[in-house]
């Protein structure tokens, strides 16, 4: 085994209209992975099927334990025999040399990310509408995690050492939601430092079936609790500390971060009405939080570019 194998481990459900495409992102880098795990967590479709047709043995199919995409994860990483771990969902999509560039400055006790860029299938081809959080240096990008205030990087783009999931026993199955923000508090935590390659290296994948996409303010209460339980070592259950903290100005927040999305989705519009309309009550609901998104953009130039084949 190579000392620098990876291990790609993709969790999936229902995923026949994109999976394809994201392991062909796989199996086009410029470095390949020693193997693939596809981690079937209760699909209805033809996920498997065509997964076999194409990729037949190149590709390990599990079966997953139907709780979502954090114990699906699990069930990949307990399987590989790789040093390290890449994740990819299933509707994400790597560029080329996602992998050479990260493995050119990968260390031991580093988890290794980088810039990704939001899209919608547009016709035949793509519309980019904004990207990933941007960061000046790896100290800033600690700093966000350490202190529960954002995830630098998204999953898609994480390359990291086995040993380091098997030291913190992987993902939470209590978290519905937000199980890479968990996850990544849990990493920092334990020493790991996130190490940010500044190219956007991913594009990820938004339609009407992306929980992360469509299921925007579950993902926010899920890592205030996170941040809750990890960072300010808070002790109440989930229900106990929606009830006591999950109101007022948080709620709002999380709605106006929803609508923010949904509005520079909108922006690529032929009349962005809808889009703009969006923007302005995200603005009206959290002027502060609005700001920073738009200062987050690694290239605001995305949020108006409409097609892109």
């Amino acid at each position: 085994m190579n000392e620098l194998s990876i291990t790609v481990v993709m969790p999936v459900r229902n995923g026949e209209d994109h999976v394809l495409e994201s392991l062909d992102s796989i199996f086009n880098q410029t470095v390949l992975p020693a193997e693939v795990i596809v981690v079937d967590d209760g699909s209805t479709d033809r996920t498997r099927e065509i997964i076999n047709l194409k990729y037949g043995n190149r590709v390990t199919i599990l079966a997953g334990p139907e709780l979502g995409a954090g114990p699906a994860r699990n069930v990949g990483v307990a399987n590989s025999t790789s040093k390290l771990i890449a994740f990819l969902d299933a509707d994400d999509i790597w560029h080329r040399e996602k992998l050479q560039r990260q493995l050119e400055v990968f260390e031991p006790g580093t988890l290794i990310g980088s810039y990704a860029r939001f899209f919608v299938k547009k016709n035949k081809g793509k519309r980019y509408f904004g990207t990933s959080i941007r960061t000046k240096s790896d100290a800033e990008a600690d700093g966000l995690i350490r202190r529960g205030v954002a995830l630098p990087a998204l999953l898609s783009s994480w390359l990291f050492e086995r040993t380091a999931i098997d030291g913190i026993g992987g993902f939470d199955p209590e978290f519905l939601f937000a199980q890479d923000f968990e996850i990544g508090i849990r990493f920092s935590a334990n020493g790991y430092k996130f190490r940010i390659v500044r190219e956007i290296l991913v594009d990820y994948r938004v339609h009407q079936t992306s929980e992360t996409f469509t299921n925007y303010v579950s993902q926010r209460l899920f890592a205030s609790y996170s941040r809750y339980r990890l960072v300010q070592k808070g002790t109440l259950n989930l229900d106990d500390w929606t009830e006591k903290f999950w109101v007022g100005g948080e709620v709002r927040k999380a709605r106006a971060g929803y609508l923010f999305r949904l509005g520079i989705g909108g922006l690529g519009q032929p009349i962005p009405v809808i889009g703009l309309a969006r923007l302005a009550t995200s603005l009206f609901l959290d002027p502060k939080g609005f700001l920073n998104k738009i200062k987050s953009q690694a290239d605001v130039r995305l949020l108006f570019q409409r097609k892109q084949t």
